[in-house]
């Protein structure tokens, strides 16, 4: 059904009710007393702007609830996009060094396994020898020492002899220092590469959380957006659809013709539109598009699509066309300052300036203008101002 209503179409039939009390009686002559507001009168009136202002109070408050919670999320968007920029660099930096620690990785097996091949060589090389010495004995030895030429030879070739031992021993020795440091560094190494790389698993989950974090936060944001661009739309929409209506109303009572209809009281009662349950009442109610409390100024009758719609009662058109909020709408003048309202019709029967009887077939029900679905929404008026059709 209709989805409009609020402290704007409030305030419209006001102001309509207002006029629509300036004009129930014809002018008098300049002798005649102006009729004064009576103490029931401007209470109602009073009655009725106080509500408009609770309505005016409540919806900037709503407002401004939107905005807070707007200026919030923006607020955590942003530092979690700063906190998503801070981690990228650490992960960026951490790769930076878990690729150094790789190479040099790379570089220290590479050392390692060349000290292996030549401790492995110099041992084959000492083993041969010591092979050969147990197999000859100490004779080579003392053939290299007989074969000396003097004392001073002698000595000579038995220092060479143990400098070539011990620079052996101390070469294997060497070797196997350096063999076991480059390991050690090895260790060191594999367990630093270890680390960064656990560092850079959790930077990049950390990573993947802020920007899933990032991308809900900017689809709130998104929605917020729509949602409120669909209330400023609806709310402009139904704001200038009540100011027509109520300057269509106040237009036809300021016409003799509907001064006449005015001045003649309405009697008669009105009948069911459509057959149907009524799925919202008049009233305040949580509105179904826009999510918050607004006032509901009519009904609406669940009905499917193409079933007819009747004159509740007998009356002239006074307008058949369509309004952005209601779409396909007719307006019924009842006599008496008593008005009823059809929206969201499919198609229209009658058009206007055409007098119909109670139960004629005038349109048909649809969903055009901001409606959810098929249905009827239907208002009476007095003087202008909505009120319960039940």
């Amino acid at each position: 059904m209709g989805r409009r209503t609020g402290w704007f179409v409030v305030l419209a039939c006001l102001l309509c009710a207002l006029l629509s009390v300036a004009v129930a009686k014809p002018p008098q002559s300049p002798s005649s007393k102006s009729p004064k507001a009576t103490p029931a009168s401007k209470t109602e009136l009073q009655k009725r702007l106080a509500a408009v202002q609770k309505q005016i109070r409540q919806a900037r408050a709503e407002i401004r609830q939107i905005r807070r919670r707007e200026r919030a999320i923006t607020a955590d968007l942003l530092a979690t996009e700063q906190e998503l920029d801070n981690t990228r660099q650490r992960l960026h930096r951490v790769r930076a060094r878990l690729n150094t620690v790789r190479t040099l990785q790379r570089q220290t097996a590479a050392r390692l396994q060349e000290l292996e091949r030549r401790l492995q060589h110099r041992q084959r090389l000492l083993a041969r020898r010591v092979r050969v010495a147990y197999q000859q004995g100490n004779a080579s030895t003392v053939r290299v020492l007989l074969g000396s030429r003097d004392v001073h030879d002698l000595i000579s070739r038995s220092y060479v002899l143990g400098r070539i031992a011990r620079a052996d021993s101390r070469l294997v020795l060497a070797i196997q220092q350096d063999k076991a440091e480059v390991a050690q560094a090895k260790v060191q190494l594999d367990r630093q590469a270890q680390e960064i790389a656990q560092l850079e698993a959790e930077l990049a989950e950390q990573t993947r959380r802020l920007q899933q974090h990032t991308a809900v936060k900017r689809s709130i944001l998104e929605d917020i957006a729509r949602d409120r661009a669909l209330k400023e739309q609806a709310l402009d929409e139904w704001e200038e659809e009540s100011r027509q209506i109520a300057a269509m109303l106040r237009a036809m009572e300021q016409t003799a013709r509907g001064q006449a209809r005015l001045a003649r009281p309405f009697r008669g009662g009105f009948i069911r539109p459509v057959n149907g349950p009524i799925v919202s009442g008049f009233g305040m109610r949580f509105h179904p598009i826009l999510k918050v409390n607004r006032m509901h100024t009519g009904v609406d009758i669940a009905a499917p699509h193409g079933t007819p719609i009747k004159a509740a009662a007998d009356g002239e058109v006074v307008f058949a066309g369509y309004r952005r909020g209601y779409g396909n709408t007719i307006i019924i003048d009842h006599g008496g300052g008593v008005a009823t309202l059809y929206a969201h019709c499919s198609a229209l029967a009658v058009g206007e300036g055409t007098t119909v009887r109670q139960g004629q077939v005038i349109g048909y029900v649809g969903a055009t203008g901001l409606a959810t679905g098929p249905h009827l929404h239907f208002e009476v008026r007095r003087n202008g101002e909505p009120v319960n059709p039940l």
